[in-house]
C-alpha cells in the first residue's frame, strides 16, 4: 500500500519513495511542497520481461578512457586537510554499514531521491533542511550526481558537505560529469567516497540498489555494464531492482540531446528489460521526465 510521502520540487526535483513488501512505489507530486493545489499523483511501475542483447554483443571501441593516475603524497595531504574530517559522515561503506544497524520496519521505508544541486546553496540548504525534517524520516538519499559544479575539494567542503552534514541520513551519491575536477581522475570523489564509490550496490529491505558510473571516463563502458548485469544478475530471490547513474540513455529520444552514448545506452537498456528491474533514476537533463522501455519506469531528475 502506497502511504502520502512528502514532495519538494522548486527547481530542484526530489523524489520521495516509499518502498513496501514486493513493490517499488513512488510518489511523485507537480509544483510547490506538496503541489499548490494539495495534490498527489501516484504511479507504480511493475517490472519487464523482455530479453534484449548482451553485454558480449557490445563492439563499441569510441569510447575514450582515461587511464587512472593515484594522487600523489602531495596531493594526498591536501585532501586530507581539506576533506579529512568529512570523510567518516560520507564514505560509501560507512553508510551502507548505517543502513544496516537499522533495518527497515514491516511497513516498509522511504528514501528520497535527487540530482544536479551544484549551482544554488540557498536552495541546496533548502533541500537538506527539509529532508531532515520529514517525519516519517527517509531511511536514505541517492543523489543521482552533480553534487558540486568543478568537483574541487573545497568545493566537496563547503558547498556539499557543509550542508549536507546536517542530517544524519545516509547519503549515497552517483557520480556526475561535474563531479570528477578538470583533470577527471575525481581524486575528491574517491577522497570524500571512497575508492569503490563510483560502481557499487546495497541491499534494504528486500531491494537491491545498484549506482553506477556512465558519467566520467575512469571506466570503459562494457566494465560499467558488466559490473551492472552481475550485480543485477546475482540479487537474492524475491528482492526488487533499483538502478542509479547520472547521464539517462540515449535510447529514449526526448533524451538523447543530453544522454550517455548510443552503444552503451541500448545496452544498459536491455539490461533493466533483462533483470527486470523496478525503476531507474536518472540526472544530468535538469528537468523531470519520465518514460518506459521494456516494462521499466526512468525518471531523469535535477534542475
Amino acid at each position: 500500500m502506497v502511504k502520502q510521502s512528502f514532495i519538494l520540487n522548486i527547481r530542484l526535483m526530489v523524489l520521495a519513495g516509499l518502498i513496501g513488501v514486493g513493490q517499488v512505489s513512488f510518489v511523485i507530486g507537480a509544483e510547490g511542497i506538496p503541489d499548490r493545489q494539495g495534490q498527489w499523483r501516484i504511479k507504480v511501475v511493475a517490472p519487464g520481461n523482455e530479453y534484449c542483447s548482451k553485454i558480449e554483443k557490445y563492439e563499441d571501441e569510441s569510447s575514450e578512457v582515461i587511464k587512472y593516475e593515484a594522487p600523489s603524497s602531495k596531493r594526498k595531504q591536501e585532501l586530507e586537510k581539506t576533506l579529512g574530517k568529512h570523510t567518516e559522515r560520507f564514505n560509501i561503506e560507512k553508510q551502507i554499514a548505517m543502513l544496516r544497524r537499522n533495518p527497515p520496519s514491516d511497513d516498509g521505508f522511504r528514501f528520497v531521491v535527487m540530482g544536479d544541486s551544484r549551482s544554488n546553496f540557498d536552495l541546496w540548504e533548502d533541500v537538506v533542511e527539509h529532508i531532515d525534517r520529514v517525519r516519517p524520516r527517509p531511511a536514505f538519499i541517492i543523489h543521482t550526481g552533480d553534487v558540486v559544479s568543478r568537483g574541487t575539494a573545497h568545493q566537496y567542503r563547503d558547498y556539499f558537505a557543509k550542508v549536507a552534514e546536517r542530517t544524519e541520513i545516509p547519503f549515497f551519491v552517483a557520480i556526475g560529469n561535474h563531479d570528477d575536477n578538470s583533470n577527471h581522475m575525481a581524486h575528491e570523489y574517491r577522497y570524500l567516497f571512497g575508492e569503490n564509490a563510483l560502481n557499487y550496490f546495497f541491499d534494504y529491505g528486500r531491494v537491491r540498489f545498484v549506482i553506477v558510473d556512465n558519467a566520467t571516463r575512469l571506466g570503459h563502458p562494457r566494465e560499467i555494464l558488466r559490473f551492472l548485469d552481475k550485480s543485477l544478475r546475482e540479487t537474492p530471490g524475491g528482492y526488487g531492482k533499483v538502478v542509479c547513474a547520472h547521464q539517462p540513455p540515449a535510447v529514449v529520444d526526448k533524451w538523447a540531446y543530453h544522454a550517455w552514448q548510443m552503444e552503451p545506452s541500448r545496452v544498459f537498456v536491455s539490461l533493466m528489460s533483462k533483470h527486470k528491474a523496478d525503476e531507474v533514476f536518472l540526472g544530468h537533463i535538469h528537468a523531470y521526465s519520465t518514460a518506459r522501455l521494456g516494462g521499466v519506469g526512468g525518471k531523469p531528475d535535477g534542475r
